[in-house]
């Protein structure tokens, strides 16, 4: 009798537990603030830029306030064990694989051991937009050669991921995550969502691509999913970094309870 007892007891653990787990990473308050950029700059040429002085500043703001940044399999490890995060961490990423991030950001954060993620289109190493070179080969090499940081996928080739078929939805998620993984040797566990952009297709092909967890851009909706597969992210620009980082500071610390507005990629000043 007691044995069963015990069989019952533990199956309610479990299933408890299983619970709380789902119900955790359901609620986007669960997570702790996810930091977005796109390139590093001596100087600004687009409001989605961020000069070398502001993001020094920010992470030194983010250290002398006692914040510790996660590498990618820490934070899905937390997400899978349904954990709480601890607090005052926060999750530094890179959207396109530009240089400017690749070399000047890379840099600030490797001699501070403090950790980011770099999401890569494998299409567009060794390219370059006017103004806006992409990493070669030899430099992602470089950046997954570092314990510090984390290479993830952002498709192949950065398209509108809710426009697609079928056929080319999977490619993009598939290919992209085995091209980086030869060339990294690590194993790709992210995925971020070109322009943000996603709806039910797109996440179930990224489960089914084998990618654990997706990034969007903006606080869109769930399609009665977790939210592991839609985590919003701080999208950092020139706004963001004026008056002495005021607006930085106030998204970081307050980034549970932000308006939908402070995710927006295509950046308008609030208010």
């Amino acid at each position: 009798m007691r044995k069963i007892f015990s069989i019952a007891l533990l199956l309610a653990v479990i299933l408890i537990g299983s619970a709380r787990i789902e119900a955790a990473t359901e609620d986007r308050s669960y997570f702790p603030p996810v930091i977005m950029y796109h390139d590093i700059k001596l100087f600004a040429l687009n409001k989605f830029d961020v000069t070398i002085k502001d993001f020094v500043e920010q992470i030194k703001w983010l250290q002398k306030n006692g914040y510790e940044t996660l590498s990618m399999d820490e934070f899905i490890e937390t997400v899978e064990s349904g954990k709480k995060f601890p607090s005052n961490t926060v999750l530094i990423t890179f959207d396109d694989g530009y240089q400017g991030a690749g070399l000047y950001a890379a840099r600030e954060l490797r001699d501070r051991g403090m950790h980011a993620t770099f999401f890569i289109n494998p299409n567009l190493i060794g390219t370059a937009l006017e103004g806006y070179p992409y990493m070669t080969e030899a430099e992602v090499k470089t950046l997954a050669s570092s314990e510090c940081f984390s290479l993830e996928s952002h498709t192949m080739s950065h398209p509108h991921l809710d426009q697609l078929s079928a056929e080319e939805l999977k490619a993009e998620l598939e290919e992209s995550k085995a091209a980086l993984e030869k060339l990294t040797g690590r194993t790709v566990r992210a995925i971020a969502y070109p322009y943000g952009d996603y709806d039910q297709a797109v996440i179930d092909a990224s489960k089914a691509a084998g990618y654990e967890v997706g990034f969007a851009v903006n606080d869109r909706g769930l399609f009665d999913r977790e939210a592991r597969w839609s985590v919003p992210r701080i999208y950092m620009g020139l706004e963001v970094c004026a008056d002495h980082q005021k607006l930085f500071k106030q998204f970081v610390r307050n980034y549970k309870k932000m308006l939908p507005e402070a995710f927006a990629e295509r950046w308008q000043p609030l208010g």
